[in-house]
């Protein structure tokens, strides 16, 4: 049986409605268009997947999308994803390395990687596949995969890896041959004269150059920065004492100008936005049920739906994540800092029970991983134990074994000794292993 994907981790992130298109860094992309690699390396805020979306849509080569996160650490997985984004574009492409996913005994990560350049590089078109978050991935035959195929690039593919640091991969080979493009988070920082520009195209008025510099100097030249900054702004009739309020820390700035944000919106709207911090993607459906198991006190009542729409309307960091507009997402600075607001303003047991809530949804919409995870970030040992019990045959049926091991792997191991389900799996993964090392 074949890994059950989300499609939504196939679509490229949508360009916001009032976005700053940067020339001088489409230019720089474009320069090395011809080669077969370009990194872009920068921490959370810098509008990393932004820039690369932005310039697909001017790009006249057929491009595919991957969001990569942490389940994504298992060989089988990944390759399921990254092959389901080449035959998105070409869908009489090889399947061969698909094939050989599904054989009884894993083929070699070697022998993967081989027969993948060679179908990639059998392609009569050039194409751009984009992996995006790449610093979720710890898994070392994944490293290796990829330094393999940078190492012997095929000729119709322009790979752009998007991460918060620089990936695991012999970049300093690859540089020394002059076959990648480095964006970096100096290229990404704002300069005065875009920061202004961003600001006027958001506000709607000029600003004077000593408002300018001192935003720039407080963000940093973050573009989420910015943005929070356009929000405050709006709202702020004596901006000149906002201005001075504001620290010198980046990350402080950030947490005030985000408070201020906050201030101006309902209780329910305010802890929907926090509720919602601890999920990595949402649908209406889910944040009804993680946010209506919290709060029994308000009396103004949001749906999930509302909830949505009113972050669209506002502009306030949403990013959907499929055509139908059914699951989005916060910009990934903007759930971190409300997490930190979250912890704040929320009791350990408050956010246990939102995990709780979120567990339980995933787990009965069949999305066990998202529902391991969450039930684990709650404390709910448990209900982790028991989602792995349950699925543990789904997952052997499927050849899954790299994630099945995985799972257990996150299970106190007190816990897996309490369970014979647990144990005889266990049991089974040492005899194995002992038969074939490689699995």
């Amino acid at each position: 049986m074949p890994v059950q994907l989300l499609l939504t981790k196939l679509h490229k992130p949508s360009i916001p409605k009032h976005y700053l298109h940067r020339q001088r860094l489409r230019d720089k992309i474009n320069q090395h268009r011809q080669g077969p690699f370009t990194l872009v390396s920068a921490p959370a805020g810098y509008g990393k997947s932004t820039l690369i979306s932005s310039w697909l849509e001017s790009c006249e080569v057929p491009s595919a999308w991957v969001s990569l996160d942490r389940e994504d650490n298992d060989l089988n997985v990944f390759l399921s994803y990254l092959l389901a984004a080449v035959q998105g574009l070409f869908p009489d492409a090889s399947c061969e390395t698909r094939a050989m996913l599904k054989a009884a005994e894993s083929p070699s990560v070697t022998l993967l990687a081989r027969n993948l350049i060679n179908e990639l590089d059998s392609i009569n078109e050039s194409f751009i596949i984009v992996l995006d978050d790449y610093h979720v991935i710890k898994d070392k035959d994944l490293h290796y995969l990829l330094a393999e195929l940078l190492k012997y690039p095929p000729k119709p593919l322009h790979l752009v890896v998007v991460s918060r640091r620089d990936p695991f991969l012999p970049l300093n080979k690859i540089r020394a041959k002059d076959q990648m493009m480095e964006i970096r988070a100096n290229d990404l920082r704002f300069s005065n004269e875009e920061s202004s520009a961003f600001l006027e195209k958001f506000l709607g008025v000029s600003l004077d150059k000593k408002t300018v510099a001192v935003v720039e100097k407080k963000t940093e030249g973050w573009i989420t920065g910015l943005r929070l900054a356009v929000l405050t702004l709006r709202n702020q009739s004596d901006r000149d004492l906002f201005l001075k309020n504001l620290p010198e820390d980046n990350r402080y700035a950030l947490d005030y100008i985000l408070s201020e944000v906050l201030s101006k919106y309902s209780p329910v709207m305010q802890e929907y936005l926090l509720s919602m911090s601890i999920l990595n993607r949402f649908s209406a459906s889910l944040c009804e049920a993680v946010y209506t198991h919290y709060n029994t006190s308000n009396t103004e009542k949001m749906t999930g739906q509302e909830y949505i729409a009113r972050l669209e309307q506002d502009n306030l960091f949403v990013i959907p994540l499929d055509d139908e507009q059914v699951w989005f997402r916060y910009h990934h600075l903007f759930q971190t800092l409300l997490q930190r607001l979250l912890k704040l303003r929320f009791k350990q047991d408050g956010i246990n029970a939102l995990h709780k809530r979120a567990s339980e949804w995933f787990a009965e919409n069949g999305l066990i991983e998202e529902a391991l995870h969450h039930a684990l970030d709650g404390g709910d040992t448990a209900f982790a134990v028991q989602l792995v019990a349950q699925n543990r045959h789904d997952l052997l049926n499927q050849e899954q074994w790299t994630r099945l091991r995985r799972w257990l792997n996150l299970l106190p191991h007190d816990c897996i000794e309490e369970n014979p389900e647990l144990l005889i799996t266990q049991a089974w993964f040492l005899w194995n292993s002992m038969r074939f090392p490689e699995m």
